[in-house]
């Protein structure tokens, strides 16, 4: 165990110093690999062992012992000893040490048969495995008979030649080996024991060297558990755990010089690819990316963080060999084929500059991951930089996620009501119920920020119920003081359609408030995935059976589509705004909004516009036979107290 006492490292003095302690006994050859991966004997040439398993754990902060590996300078079968150089608490390269396998297996073998007294190693069966030279064939079959027996006695005499012999079986633990000691009776007595434990001893160091490893079961299944731990099952890249330990271990015994850069990455569409060949095939391209993965030529560290998400930490020299870095990443997996399917794949690619080495590696993918959202809303960049204005994003993100249940108890939530308008008559026909939020540092937050994050950590459970409970109490009021009421509807998310109580809670606050059911309404929000239809329908029944009415909100964009105008069972279409957008100006878009809502009108479904500005789009709705629109053209969301007046004129 060699340590640098300076506070400089000094590669070719460290070297004199281990040739100064080396009798060359133990090893071959010992020298000290570079951080670029390049290996110092001492004598000038150096040679690449970079790609070498021992160099890659041990740069990492492992200390290894190989697999036996074929070593590059005399082509010898070998062992290699590896162990970080770690000065100032920075790894600055690896000391390794060769030793030959046939020197090892000689000293061993030396060592435990140099008495009278036989032993070897041998496998469930009786084969012998390891024995003394010249002795193959020692006592095979007395030792397959008396091993068949060792569950009952481990200790057996047997006679050969006219001579009484002692034999022991002693199990390797962790493994489908045994030990077996032969000798006559008369030296039974004399040293067995003391041979038995030499012979468990080198044993032990045989199997920690991993010279039988590949043929011993158990240690197999030891290491296949360990890379469980480390590795993606479908993938065998890192998982995230592991990838953040690497990642960190690199970027803690990093120059200050180096520019480090994490990129988070997944495959655009892999969903309609699923649902179009198959998960089978999803799988195998997942498998493809990770194998174009490894085979990347500049250095780094990859792994799969997540359901088909994969991240790479790499040095960069600047922001065009990131471009082009990241160019030949896309080049190089940008095409799927298996001899019968041809699939052009692209990426969505977050990027992080990392100027903190001191940042948890766990905020570096976050930072990483955010960029690659934001890759996916702009289709014509190649990657996104996670910069200011995200970090901004990403700082009220926390900040919303945090003071979301709050903002209740300290009434900062609000709801407003939208009128919906019959365009002949010019009355409100019902309103829609909209919440909003007056955050006390971040002002107004639109409901577009904040809803998706509710969906995501599960809090759209709580902002549903209350806007049901609230939406209920304010109708109760408007009741008992007399006051003129219309339908309310209420967005649902696909993550509350997914409740099970949601149908008893809505029953239960209907009932202690005393409203008709008529009076609700619930929109099936563009997020929910409408197109589980059987789980929809199904609630989608309960609720009718309630006595309420349900209409699809944001119809002909995302989720919704024309075929569940047939498959389910709803009252109202609420067309999305992008439809009417144009209107007045494309007759194209007039002949397919014209068709949706005839369409609709054919199954009975009331047609509601969403996003209508103008009177000029009035006019063509009119012609068109849609009867209700919702938009600044008549009202914006107004308070309950604004609302009460309006219709109360």
């Amino acid at each position: 165990d060699i340590k640098e006492s300076k506070n400089k490292y000094d590669e070719n003095g460290l070297l004199r110093k281990i040739n100064t302690i080396s009798d060359g006994k133990l090893f071959k050859y010992i020298g000290v690999v570079n951080k670029d991966g390049y290996i110092n004997f001492g004598k000038g040439k150096k040679v690449y062992v970079g790609d070498r398993r021992y160099f890659k754990d041990a740069i990492l902060g492992n200390d290894t012992v190989s697999d036996v590996v074929e070593d590059r300078f005399n082509h010898e079968a070998s062992i290699v000893y590896s162990k970080p150089i770690i000065i100032n608490n920075k790894i600055q390269g690896v000391i390794v040490g060769f030793q030959s396998k046939a020197s090892l297996q000689k000293s061993l073998v030396e060592n435990v048969f140099s008495n009278n007294t036989k032993v070897a190693i041998v496998d469930k069966t009786g084969k012998l495995l390891i024995t003394s030279e010249g002795e193959e064939t020692l006592y095979e079959d007395f030792i397959k008979k008396g091993i068949s027996n060792y569950s009952e006695k481990n200790f057996q005499i047997f006679k050969n030649d006219h001579m009484k012999y002692v034999m022991s079986f002693d199990k390797i633990k962790e493994s489908d080996w045994y030990v077996v000691t032969v000798a006559s009776v008369k030296q039974a007595f004399k040293g067995t024991y003391n041979t038995i434990r030499l012979a468990r001893l080198a044993i032990a160091i045989i199997l920690s060297s991993y010279i039988i490893l590949a043929t011993v079961k158990d240690l197999k299944k030891a290491k296949q558990i360990k890379e469980m731990k480390d590795r993606d099952c479908l993938t065998k890249l890192r998982n995230a755990h592991k990838f953040k330990k690497d990642c960190s271990i690199v970027l803690k015994n990093s120059n200050k010089e180096d520019n480090y850069v994490n990129i988070v990455f997944d495959i655009k569409n892999l969903k309609s690819i699923n649902e179009l060949f198959g998960y089978s095939i999803g799988d195998k391209i997942v498998v493809k990316i990770a194998d174009d993965i490894r085979d990347i030529e500049f250095e780094n560290i990859s792994g799969k963080i997540g359901e088909g998400i994969f991240s790479i930490l790499f040095k960069i020299e600047d922001l065009e060999d990131l471009d082009n870095k990241i160019k030949y990443i896309e080049d190089k997996t940008s095409l799927y084929f298996d001899g019968k399917n041809k699939i052009d794949l692209e990426l969505n690619v977050g990027v992080f500059k990392i100027n903190d080495r001191e940042m948890e590696m766990a905020k570096i993918i976050d930072n990483s991951n955010a960029a690659r959202m934001e890759s996916k809303k702009n289709r014509e960049c190649l990657y996104y930089i996670y910069n200011d204005e995200l970090e901004l994003k990403t700082h009220q993100e926390i900040i919303i996620k945090k003071d979301l249940k709050n903002a209740f108890k300290n009434k900062e939530i609000e709801l407003l009501y939208q009128p919906k308008v019959n365009i002949h008559t010019e009355e409100i026909e019902s309103v829609e119920a909209l919440i909003r939020w007056k955050h006390k540092t971040l002002g107004y937050i639109s409901p577009a920020i904040f809803i998706p994050i509710a969906e995501k950590n599960g809090d759209i459970n709580l902002i549903g119920r209350w806007v049901i409970k609230e939406v209920c109490k304010e109708l109760r009021r408007c009741k008992d003081n007399n006051e003129k009421i219309v339908p309310v509807a209420i967005n649902l998310s696909r993550r509350e359609l997914y409740q099970v109580t949601l149908i008893n809670y809505i029953s239960k606050i209907i009932k202690k408030y005393d409203i008709e059911p008529e009076l609700l309404e619930f929109e099936i929000t563009e997020t929910a995935d409408i197109n589980d239809t059987k789980m929809i329908n199904k609630k989608v029944g309960d609720l009718r059976k309630l006595g309420m009415k349900i209409a699809i909100d944001d119809f002909g964009k995302g989720y919704s589509t024309l075929e569940n105008l047939k498959n389910l069972e709803v009252d109202t279409v609420k067309i999305d705004r992008y439809l009417s957008l144009d209107i007045e100006t494309s007759e194209k878009s007039r002949k397919l909004l014209e068709l949706i809502i005839n369409l609709a009108k054919e199954y009975n479904f009331e047609v509601v516009c969403e996003g209508i500005e103008n009177m000029d789009q009035i006019n063509i709705l009119k012609n068109l036979n849609c009867n209700i629109v919702q938009g600044f053209v008549y009202y914006r969301p107004i308070s309950i107290d604004k609302l009460k007046d309006v219709l109360n004129k």
